[in-house]
């Protein structure tokens, strides 16, 4: 029931509930959500998303999702040094990825 109303034109369910209530939680919440999302978009930027592949499909996925927290808490010269090595060399990357998934407990 719920669904239809969201999608029926007449009643502008989803219309309404983004309006009224994830609009405003994501306004509110704001401050909290983008560090996250910066960390993720870096992430996103230096095109690991291949790579995070390749170790999901090599070492499971708690092993990229580790990775995946290291990178978003690299900052300043670190972030901008990894940044430049995805896209300069890629394969350089995907070794640097293994090691650290090499060096996980």
């Amino acid at each position: 029931l719920v669904v239809l109303w969201m999608i029926a034109p007449q009643t502008q369910g989803a219309k309404r509930l983004y309006e009224e209530v994830i609009r405003p939680f994501l306004f509110k919440n704001a401050k909290h959500m983008d560090p996250v999302f910066r960390g993720t978009q870096a992430v996103l930027d230096m095109n690991v998303t291949n790579q995070l592949a390749k170790l999901v499909e090599q070492h499971g996925p708690t092993a990229a999702e580790s990775v995946t927290t290291m990178l978003s808490q690299l900052k300043g010269s670190n972030m901008d040094q990894l940044t430049k090595l995805a896209r300069t060399d890629p394969k350089l990357l995907d070794k640097v990825l293994n090691m650290a998934v090499e060096a996980l407990p």
